[in-house]
């Protein structure tokens, strides 16, 4: 067994806390302040898990769950591009600076192996459990902008065409998440005007 080194250990705390500083787009339900990522993972996480036991999905839920943690975590150096940005520039950056903020991490904490390896699986989606977790990290913000009755919607002018235009194509990387894809947007539709204005 390798020593373990607090100072190590430490710095890592300190990522995490800095994972708690990154703030997205999306408003917490009934709150004036923006989610950070970290309150983003953990929603993320759990969904996943439900999900998968709710409709009976064949996973591997270890891995599942080491995707849905790691997914963003990357965003501490590279930080965040919020989903529906007309910011064409940003959104050609964003792969590279998330690549660069992989390796750095991988630098930082070397020991790490299982993180490494969680995010670049996570990255390449070769595997049906990191499809599900892209495909769940997608219907969080719907579900969330949803529950809290279409504000950052209305703010940002989106329509219901931006929302299927995004939303459609990464979340049907996984059929398994489909069905309940189609659900919320039927809930959408149901609520156009208070969502949309």
């Amino acid at each position: 067994m390798e020593k373990f080194d607090v100072h190590t250990y430490l710095r890592f705390l300190e990522l995490l806390h800095a994972y708690r500083r990154v703030e997205r787009n999306t408003c917490r339900q009934g709150e004036e302040r923006h989610e950070n990522d970290a309150e983003h993972t953990f929603q993320v996480a759990m969904s996943a898990w439900y999900l998968a036991r709710v409709l009976k999905v064949e996973l591997d839920m270890g891995k599942v769950l080491k995707y849905a943690l790691a997914h963003d975590l990357v965003e501490v150096y590279a930080g965040d591009v919020p989903a529906y940005s007309k910011d064409m520039e940003a959104k050609a950056r964003k792969s590279a600076a998330e690549h660069e903020a992989a390796e750095r991490i991988r630098r930082e904490f070397p020991e790490f192996t299982d993180l490494h390896d969680a995010i670049a699986a996570y990255e390449t989606r070769d595997d049906v459990e990191s499809r599900f977790v892209y495909a769940v990290d997608k219907l969080d913000p719907l579900v969330n902008d949803y529950l809290d009755g279409g504000r950052v919607i209305k703010e940002r002018d989106l329509t219901i065409q931006d929302i299927i235009d995004y939303n459609l194509p990464r979340v049907s990387r996984s059929l398994d998440v489909m069905p309940v894809y189609e659900e919320i947007m039927e809930l959408y539709k149901a609520k156009s005007k208070e969502i949309f204005g």
